[in-house]
């Protein structure tokens, strides 16, 4: 590998016996996606994907999709680039905005912030914590599956007229979304055709020395990350505290000692339930809940909780050990339900026998009895 250039995967083609999967240096990636560029099952481009052995130069890049109503897209795009990006001293010259399809839009920048091992982690973080509070259609699902992201220029696989061209900033502020699309879907023109390798080159990331303007932002966003991971770390280290063994009446308070919040909530199917803020295995907003027995679990199908965690796990992830106050200490004796099931064990032997003795059955002979609920009738048959 060059240390003069950041290593990407180029993956040719999508879900197709022919897809071709190309690693080479950024330098030399857009004569590749030139040659390529009208291949209609779609191309996509990584810095970093996890099976290369790639370097972690990190693109910034954020994706705003609304399949509904993608001018809901458009509108959170502008308001990010704004409020979050020109306000904190990133200037336009150094983002591309893109159309990225029938859905959404595509901000990127030109620049490659200073290797660092968990960007993916960093990025994941800030979306779901913070920014996709203030701007809805901001997917974070390429930084939690380090997703191949279309190479620019590329067909989209799903409506091979519409290419990820960059978008003139004029129409990026003052266009509707429909206008976007139909820009995107304009063939190419001959000159176009001619220039498409210096086209790419102007659409991907420099691969030089990281912008002084990008310090104080990626800075910002690395602290918070860590102020949340010792957030975790501290909760996880809290001293053990004891519930009573009905702790399905107790979750509440369980919830306010670990330092949880959360809100209690009414189903008509499983009863009071408490969702939590963050869900303490993915840390997505308002995804994750306690139900009436404790058990945690989380609309996220990529959540480790998501089908569900009993609360001996759970309780112990987060560093709290669950202990059952009414038994310490106590002697162990039969119950009374305990003291009338072996009785009724003890008559439905002595029944056995005494029907055997009468009726000159065998052993093994299969004998149906009726009785009770809850008298002991399957404990005899496994037992005799």
């Amino acid at each position: 590998m060059s240390n003069n250039s950041s290593s990407v995967t180029l993956k040719i083609g999508l879900y197709t016996p022919k897809e071709k999967w190309i690693q080479t240096e950024l330098s030399s990636v857009a004569p590749i996606i030139a040659q390529h560029i009208d291949e209609p099952t779609g191309m996509y481009l990584s810095l970093n994907h996890t099976t290369t052995g790639a370097d972690y130069r990190f693109q910034p890049l954020w994706d705003f999709d609304d399949k509904l109503s993608p001018a809901n897209a458009l509108n959170d795009s502008r308001k990010f680039v704004e409020t979050q990006l020109i306000k904190r001293g990133i200037p336009t010259d150094d983002l591309i905005p893109f159309a990225s399809g029938r859905k959404g839009i595509h901000i990127a920048s030109r620049s490659l912030l200073s290797p660092r091992d968990d960007w993916y982690a960093v990025f994941s973080h800030m979306t779901l914590n913070h920014w996709s509070q203030e701007f809805p259609t901001l997917d974070g699902g390429i930084y939690q599956n380090r997703a191949l992201i279309r190479a620019p220029f590329s067909r989209h696989p799903k409506s091979t007229f519409a290419r990820k061209k960059p978008i003139p900033w004029e129409m990026f502020w003052r266009g509707s979304f429909k206008d976007i699309q139909s820009w995107a879907q304009e063939p190419l023109t001959d000159m176009q055709w001619a220039e498409i390798q210096s086209l790419v080159i102007e659409s991907l990331p420099n691969d030089g020395q990281m912008p002084a303007y990008w310090i104080p932002f990626s800075e910002g966003l690395v602290l918070d990350f860590r102020r949340h991971k010792l957030t975790k770390a501290a909760i996880k280290e809290a001293k053990p505290i004891v519930v009573r063994r009905r702790f399905r009446n107790d979750w509440a308070s369980l919830l306010d000692n670990a330092g949880l919040e959360y809100r209690e909530r009414k189903t008509r199917q499983a009863g009071k339930v408490f969702t939590l803020e963050e869900c303490p295995y993915c840390q997505a907003k308002h995804k994750a809940y306690v139900t009436p027995f404790g058990k945690l679990r989380c609309f996220r199908t990529s959540c480790e909780a998501h089908e569900g965690i009993f609360p001996q796990v759970w309780t112990q992830y987060l560093g709290i050990e669950i202990e059952f106050a009414d038994e310490q200490n106590k002697p162990s004796q039969p119950t009374c339900e305990t003291e009338n099931l072996d009785k009724a064990t003890e008559a439905s032997a002595q029944l056995r026998k005494e029907l055997e003795r009468i009726h000159h059955l065998k052993p093994k002979t299969a004998l149906l009895v009726t009785a009770t609920p809850g008298i002991g009738k399957t404990t005899h048959a496994l037992q005799h």
